[in-house]
Order: C-alpha cells, then sequence, then structure tokens
C-alpha cells in the first residue's frame, strides 16, 4: 500500500531506495526555505545513514532493535509483542560550514497504524525540531553540526515500521563573523574597482556610461555596463573592461551590485548592501538619497559627485531641494494637452516628465495656458556659451552633433541656441534609442557608437522604453561606429 510519498518495502530495495529519494529531492526543490538572507553562496550536501545496521544508532540512548539485519525497527519482546514506541539517536554529524538548511527523506515501511518520524538538535542545544519529510528546515542561529533522532511508533502490538535509511539534502553557508567581514570587504573592494573604471571611462567620453533600469534590476545593470565598456574597448582599441567585476553569483538580489546613472550619464551610483551594519567600510561610504534609492547602513554607495562641485546642482535637483528655475524660461502648455514645453529664447523643449519638470524648477500653478504654441518653434540645436559641444533637441532629449554633416540633415548653423545656463543642457536625458527613418531596426547609441537591439525579448530585458526611442534622419546612421549587437 502507497501512503502519501513514502514507499512501500519490498525485495527490492535497491529500486526503492532510488525512487524515494528522487522524489523527496524533487520536492525539497518546490518547497525551498528562504527564512534568511542568501548573502554568501550555498553549498549543497548529502548524508545518508544506513539503517540495516546497528552501528549508526548510539546503543546507549536507543530503544529499537535491527530485524534479520535488513532493517531498524521497534524492539521485539520475547511473547512476539511490539511496544508502543522507539527511538534510535545517531552520533553527532558534522558539516565543514553552517547549516542553511535540511531535508529529510527516508526508505522505510509503515504499515497501518504505524508511524516513522525524524526530528534533529543541532549543535550543543538541546532543542528536538521536527524534520517533515520532503521540507527543508532552516535552524536560525549558526550550527555546523546535528544528530538526528528517528522515532518510531506503533498502535498495534502485533506490528512495527522498519527503516532502511535515513538521508539528508544539506545546503551550507559560511555564517561566521570572519567570514561576514572578508565578504563586506570584497563587496567593497568590487564596488572601488568599478569606480576606477568608470573614471577611466569619462576622462576619455566626458560621461559615465548611461543605464537607466529600475533599482531592483541589478543584473540588467550590470549586463548594460558591462556591454557598453566591452563596445567602447573594442571600437576605440582600449582596455575600458580590463578589471571589470562579474556580478555575484549565489547570492539574493540585495547583495548583488547595482549601478544607475542620470539620463545623461554626467553621474552615477554604485551599490551593495553590506551584512554588517556596523561595518567599518560605511565609513567612507556616500550617504544620502538618489535615484530613489536612500544610502545608508546597510546599503554601501559610492556616488560619483560626492566630491564633485560641478555635480552639486544636478544632486540638488534629484532630491528635489529647492533648485531655482532656469533663468528668462517660462513653462507652458496648449488647454487640454498634457505636454509641457519649458519656452527660453523664444524656442520651446518639451519637458518628458514630471520629474524633470520639477527639476527644472517648474511650479505646477505657474505654468502658462496658450491656446496654441505654433508661433514658438521647436528647440533644435543648443549648445553652452564656453564649450564647443552642440546637441540636437529632439523629443526631449539631446543628442550630440559630431560633425556639420549631421545638423546639416536637421537645420543649419542660424538654428543653434546659445545659452548662458548650462542647466537646461545638463538636465536633458542623452538619446539613447534610434532607429533610422523607415527602418525597423533599433539601435543603442553610446559614445557615438550604435548597436543593434536585436529583438523585442533583447529590448525588455535590457529594461528599455520603448516611448523613448527617437527616429533619425537614416542618414545620420552611417556617422556611428557599430559595435557588437545585442543579443
Amino acid at each position: 500500500m502507497f501512503t502519501k510519498t513514502k514507499k512501500c518495502y519490498n525485495s527490492n530495495m535497491k529500486n526503492i531506495t532510488t525512487k524515494t529519494f528522487v522524489l523527496f529531492a524533487f520536492l525539497a526543490v518546490l518547497s525551498p526555505v528562504r527564512s534568511r538572507a542568501v548573502s554568501s553562496p550555498i553549498e549543497e550536501r548529502a548524508w545518508c545513514g544506513d539503517f540495516t545496521r546497528s552501528g549508526l544508532c548510539d546503543g546507549s540512548r536507543s530503544t529499537v532493535a535491527w530485524e534479520d539485519r535488513s532493517s531498524m525497527s521497534l524492539k521485539k519482546s520475547d511473547s512476539g509483542i511490539y511496544p508502543y514506541s522507539g527511538v534510535c539517536w545517531t552520533g553527532e554529524i558534522g558539516f565543514s560550514r553552517h547549516i542553511y538548511s535540511v531535508t529529510a527523506s527516508g526508505v522505510y515501511y509503515d504499515p497501518a497504524g504505524t508511524d516513522v518520524k525524524v526530528y534533529a538538535r543541532f549543535g550543543d542545544s538541546n532543542e528536538e525540531r521536527f524534520l517533515g519529510w520532503g521540507v527543508p528546515y532552516a535552524p536560525s542561529d549558526p550550527f555546523s553540526s546535528l544528530r538526528l533522532k528517528v522515532f518510531l511508533s506503533s498502535t498495534d502490538s502485533s506490528v512495527s515500521p522498519r527503516v532502511s535509511e535515513i538521508c539528508l539534502a544539506v545546503k551550507l553557508q559560511d555564517r561566521s563573523e570572519a567570514g561576514i567581514r572578508s565578504r563586506d570587504n570584497s563587496r567593497v573592494s568590487d564596488l572601488k574597482r568599478t569606480r576606477e573604471i568608470l573614471d577611466k571611462y569619462h576622462e576619455d567620453f566626458n560621461h559615465y556610461p548611461a543605464v537607466s533600469i529600475g533599482l531592483r534590476e541589478k543584473d540588467r545593470q550590470w549586463e548594460l555596463l558591462e556591454d557598453i565598456l566591452s563596445s567602447a574597448s573594442l571600437t576605440y582599441y582600449e582596455d575600458y573592461d580590463y578589471g571589470f567585476i562579474d556580478q555575484p553569483t549565489g547570492v539574493d538580489d540585495d547583495y548583488k551590485y547595482g549601478y544607475s546613472t542620470g539620463g545623461s550619464g554626467s553621474y552615477y551610483l554604485l551599490w551593495t548592501k553590506l551584512e554588517d551594519v556596523d561595518s567599518e567600510q560605511f565609513n567612507d561610504s556616500w550617504t544620502g538619497k538618489l535615484l530613489n534609492l536612500q544610502c545608508a547602513a546597510p546599503i554601501y554607495c559610492i556616488y560619483s559627485g560626492a566630491d564633485a562641485d560641478q555635480e552639486v546642482l544636478l544632486k540638488e535637483f534629484n532630491e528635489n531641494q529647492g533648485s531655482e528655475s532656469i533663468e528668462g524660461a517660462e513653462f507652458v502648455k496648449v488647454k487640454d494637452d498634457p505636454m509641457v514645453w519649458l519656452k527660453i529664447q523664444g524656442h520651446r523643449v518639451w519637458i518628458r516628465t514630471p520629474e524633470l519638470f520639477e527639476q527644472a524648477g517648474g511650479d505646477w500653478d505657474g505654468i502658462m495656458i496658450k491656446n496654441t504654441l505654433a508661433d514658438v518653434p521647436l528647440l533644435k540645436f543648443v549648445k553652452y556659451k564656453d564649450k564647443e559641444e552642440v546637441y540636437l533637441v529632439d523629443e526631449g532629449l539631446k543628442r550630440y552633433v559630431s560633425n556639420s554633416r549631421i545638423l546639416g540633415f536637421y537645420g543649419q548653423n542660424s538654428d543653434i541656441i546659445v545659452l548662458d545656463d548650462e542647466r537646461l543642457i545638463n538636465l536633458l536625458a542623452e538619446t539613447r534609442l534610434i532607429r533610422g527613418k523607415d527602418l525597423p531596426e533599433v539601435y543603442f547609441l553610446d559614445q557615438q557608437i550604435k548597436r543593434w537591439v536585436t529583438s523585442p525579448e533583447v529590448f525588455e530585458k535590457m529594461g528599455f522604453n520603448w516611448n523613448e526611442i527617437v527616429e533619425v534622419d537614416s542618414r545620420e546612421l552611417d556617422y556611428y561606429a557599430e559595435a557588437t549587437p545585442m543579443f
């Protein structure tokens, strides 16, 4: 008779053992234990106890017998009667690391009216913890050893359950103070190494690799960052990705590395979670709120603008700490149209988001309502008076114009608006996604390098926004170096 997931005992014990173990292992996969954060990689180990011999049980504490040297059972009296219960205590079962979780399975025969249960004592604790068959149990304290109690019971004195094998699927994790300290130090070291790589990139391109993906999507952030660095290395024959740190594996997302920038890549934030909230590493962690992330223990952050005067304004914009309006500008909109425009020097530029409106110092009650904006031309090109760079403004985004031929596709030199205030240029995010007019291919654009995004699945995997694709003159595509496609 088969009951639940237990297998009946018969002469083909090898076959039963295989089926039972595989079935319980499958159940363990379906019932993972996540009672603690996975802050360090977990190792898997297996332990099996053979109860066809008496040596596995501690004779001084056990009250069971070995029937025909083939299984463990209740100890039958001389008159042929079985007691109602019996136990087998194993010796200490030790492991090289702390026990994250343990899952019990077994090969046993339990006729009607009988039962087999397993309990565990962890480390030097006297508490007994019930281990349900196929259900992971996670001790709250860092133990590296346990003892098993196999409990046999029967309500029928003429029959006994029999046990041939008990197995444990054990997950192990280093939870020692030294291990925590070492991992935290490695995390901070990895982020500082990444900072060096980003500084080299910024030195040559005057911006950081632009990555604006949701804060929880760390794997995609890191993948895109590596793609941009590798692409730059291949195109410009420089080792921008030399020494790039791989994303940690086998840990929860909290302990992975995050990287995000403003839309234009003018600044970045690197972060991870440390296990020790009192770690000395927090002495040089940047603290504050940026990109909707609160940087304070246990979150360790590196902010590129922490020591840079030119980033103070951007920091104020992102934290909405009383930034002032751009001088000589006003915000306008057409009645019943949700689009808000910034009007400056007789031209207008679309303010894409409410956040950008507030960062630019906009007042929702101060927006000028117009019947039409047909008499206010779009801002085509913009530059700061003391800099050479010219940007094309399109769909509320800016794109660096590298030569006069590209500028000629969209206008002429007289269309360039020169600003005294650089804040508008800094506020506008860079165009990162482009598509040639009447062409299906979408490209990711960074440091004048285009990379074909090969499918909608890849587009969404990288966290791109369909609304940020800008259609460009197809001839412009020829002026960008092409790197490996994004698969």
